[in-house]
């Protein structure tokens, strides 16, 4: 079994305007603004390279801004020329509520999905060979792809199955929530998910949606959280395997445990291109894109590198994870807080001083810490009386002096 390695490029939002502080988005389909400096798609193809033996590239939805059938195209053979270039084995994508006729304002006789469901290569899985996870997307809002020599599955689903098809939740006759405000999947897909998490034999899963599947504090009133979400987690943590959620919509890039229970992580994407709001969060999360790198090791361990876009400039190493995940983080692993403050004390014990490298080299683990775990970490390390020197920026040490 080899390192396993996922790009995670979500709600791009691209629009056929100038990028500047004000428009909805970075990314335009204008081609004057499709250098690498001014397009966050296009710098991707200069961050990464073909020797990064990237495995997967994942859209969790919201190609275009507002439904823009045109920019939508240009999105999606964007992502195509980049899984090419970089040599990506795989191409998958979902649907967003910006990629459907959510609220039905085209007055054609068309269905909300015809302008996804007319991209070429086919959309939601860059591979004309393979029509049968296709058909099952658009038919059931259920797809799956199994890598069983690899050791890792992906079920992908449409959490906006039902946008421009139903109005919403109606009560004594009047529209309470509106179906285009709100993420859902239908019955069919719900039991071939419960089906799938009762029999995978691959000890690493994903479940990549566009909406989130936890409510959050970041909005006033979170109506667009997935309905039945907490069934859907269930599942998955009952299942005998070990999951990890990918989701775009909210564009506040976050990772953590799921609150039902089991070996379940959660990563919330935020947005390559689309802009971001401050919310409930007292600052404004910045766009980001993800590489998570899965172990060679059975079950859900992985770290999870980070790029902030700055615009003029490119992506950049992220830094604080103030305003989104740093830029190395992970989850899945197998030590608690103490025992990681345990185990660098005992280096501490032989050494005044000791590199953080040399640290990971000897706690491999650390890298596998969630941003919280992490920050109880280095804040318990601080309360002993340990100096830590960080790196310029970042939230990761350089060096530890011991108390």
């Amino acid at each position: 079994m080899t390192k396993f390695r996922v790009l995670v490029v979500s709600d791009i939002h691209m629009f056929g305007g100038e990028p500047n502080p004000s428009s909805p988005s970075w990314v335009s389909a204008m081609p004057r603004f499709g250098t690498e400096h001014r397009s966050p798609l296009k710098a991707l193809k200069s961050l990464f390279s073909p020797n990064d033996e990237i495995d997967w590239l994942l859209c969790p939805g919201d190609l275009a801004d507002r439904h823009d059938e045109v920019c939508q195209g240009v999105a999606w053979n964007a992502l195509v020329d980049l899984k090419q270039s970089l040599h990506i084995r795989h191409l998958f994508a979902t649907v967003g509520n910006h990629d459907v006729d959510s609220r039905h304002v085209d007055e054609r006789q068309s269905l909300p999905t015809t302008a996804l469901r007319s991209l070429e290569p086919s959309f939601p899985y860059a591979n004309a060979t393979n029509e049968n996870f296709a058909n099952a997307f658009w038919a059931n809002g259920f797809a799956e792809h199994i890598e069983q020599n690899r050791d890792i599955s992906l079920v992908v689903l449409n959490s906006s199955q039902f946008h421009g098809i139903d109005s919403g939740h109606i009560v004594d006759g009047q529209l309470v929530e509106q179906e285009w405000n709100r993420g859902r999947i239908s019955e069919e897909a719900l039991g071939r998910l419960r089906q799938f998490a009762q029999r995978t034999t691959t000890s690493r899963n994903v479940l990549m949606l566009h909406h989130h599947v936890q409510p959050t504090d970041a909005l006033d009133q979170d109506l667009s959280v997935l309905l039945d979400s907490n069934e859907i987690l269930d599942h998955l943590a009952n299942s005998q395997q070990d999951w990890v959620v990918l989701h775009g919509h909210l564009h506040i890039p976050m990772l953590y445990p799921s609150a039902r229970g089991g070996e379940v992580t959660i990563l919330s994407s935020g947005s390559a291109g689309g802009k971001t709001w401050t919310g409930n969060t007292g600052s404004t999360p910045n766009n980001q894109v993800h590489l998570l790198e899965f172990t060679d090791q059975q079950g859900i361990k992985a770290s999870v590198l980070s790029w902030n876009w700055v615009n003029n400039v490119g992506w950049q190493p992220a830094s604080s994870s103030e305003h989104g995940l740093p830029k190395i983080t992970g989850f899945g692993s197998s030590i608690s807080t103490g025992q990681a403050v345990q185990e660098v004390g005992r280096l501490l014990e032989a050494e005044d001083e000791v590199e953080w490298s040399t640290i990971v080299e000897r706690v491999p683990d650390l890298q596998f810490f969630k941003p919280s775990d992490f920050k109880r970490l280095l804040d318990e390390l601080e309360n002993q009386g340990h100096e830590l020197r960080y790196e310029r920026g970042t939230e990761i040490p350089l060096v530890i002096r011991r108390a």
